[in-house]
């Protein structure tokens, strides 16, 4: 286990290492080269006004794109990917730069290059990035103490899951099972800083015996169709969409969410008051899982499909949750896996074993969303 400080550290040091920067310049200025082979990447390079002189001057020669950047700079120009991929890239090349010629004049754009002539992301010109060292150091002054039980910086998004060390709860499990077991209350984080998602944060309950999440995601939501909203009492909307595989075009949404606009204080504001209004999320999470505890499931397999059904999960992800099944009945027993948390805790147990903190993130809130189909 780590601290909320040494990630802080470890954002640092990222940053340090990427050497990250933001690039403004008009899109019409840029000309774009796919890859004519496997192992070749789509690149820009900065045309020179008619003066003859670059239009960044400290812009490299040739900018490679990532996967992600490519994508968002033919999404600027209403270019297909799919049809991208279909194409000789020869064909592609000329129809992708007339329309950056031809539709997107006086348009700005940014590039986040990293590595000096790396494009991680190209995004409007109004866009106001949030690096992970910022977001993490105000988190740090806000949550002193604060255990980080899950993290990954992925190229797409940042996961983190934190537990408060003061804020352990024991609960028997009545008719369930005998044994006590131990949760705590904590935070997810999540952020991107190439633009696929708003800055979220949102409560979980932590489970000590198999350290998985439960996140919060959807308390408060009105049905069971995949969305649901409430207002607090500042004001503040919370939504929530469960639907699969959107998190990445920012359409997954859950806990307090935040456009950064730039205001360093509103920011700081924002963070402040989700940690707080997490706690809420907590007492009420913890109070369906005391609920959830005393109903079993009579065929918890079919409980498992149906709830992977509803959202909308693949074939792999459901034989993935019946192994976390099985793990559940040998970890806390039969009557205990059968329960209505029990099958809640197979989604989140299997949710582990996700090297992608996107799909791993899908799979806890599929946990999350078994208390609302099953009980």
């Amino acid at each position: 286990m780590q601290t909320l400080t040494s990630k802080i550290l470890d954002a640092r040091e990222r940053v340090i290492e990427m050497a990250p920067i933001d690039r403004r310049m008009r899109l019409d200025r840029l000309a774009y080269f796919p890859p004519t082979n496997a192992d070749e990447v789509a690149t820009v390079r900065p045309l020179a006004d008619p003066s003859g002189v670059p239009v960044v001057e400290t812009m490299p020669a040739s900018i490679k794109l990532t996967g992600l950047a490519e994508k968002q700079l033919l999404a600027r120009v209403g270019y297909p990917t799919k049809l991208a991929q279909a194409l000789p890239s020869q064909n592609v090349m000329m129809d992708v730069n007339w329309l950056l010629q031809n539709t997107t004049r006086e348009r700005m754009g940014m590039l986040r290059l990293v590595h000096g002539d790396e494009a991680r992301a190209v995004l409007g010109s109004q866009y106001q990035p949030l690096d992970d060292l910022e977001l993490l150091s105000i988190l740090g002054d806000i949550l002193p103490g604060a255990e980080v039980r899950y993290h990954s910086f992925g190229e797409v998004s940042t996961h983190m899951t934190v537990t408060m060390p003061e804020t352990e709860t024991e609960l028997p499990y009545r008719a369930a099972i005998s044994s006590p077991d131990t949760v705590r209350r904590g935070l997810h984080i999540m952020n991107s800083e190439v633009g696929m998602r708003a800055i979220t944060i949102e409560g979980i309950v932590w489970r000590d015996v198999c350290s998985n999440v439960m996140p919060a995601v959807g308390f408060g939501g009105t049905d069971n169709s995949g969305i649901g909203t409430t207002t607090d009492s500042a004001g503040r909307i919370y939504i929530r969409t469960d639907r699969r595989g959107r998190a990445l075009q920012g359409g997954k949404q859950g806990g307090w969410r935040f456009i950064h606009r730039g205001d360093p204080n509103a920011l700081r504001t924002f963070v402040r008051d989700a940690v707080e209004d997490s706690k809420m999320e907590f007492e009420g999470l913890l109070g369906q899982w005391r609920q959830s505890m005393d109903k079993i499931v009579g065929n918890a397999t079919d409980a498992i499909a149906a709830v992977s059904k509803a959202e909308r999960l693949t074939a792999d992800d459901l034989a993935k949750v019946l192994v976390g099944y099985g793990e559940e009945r040998a970890e806390s027993g039969e009557r205990w896996a059968d329960s209505v948390l029990g099958i809640a805790n197979a989604f989140t147990r299997a949710a582990i074993g996700y090297t992608d903190p996107e799909e791993r993130y899908a799979i806890q809130v599929a946990g999350r969303q078994a208390l609302v189909h099953l009980n």
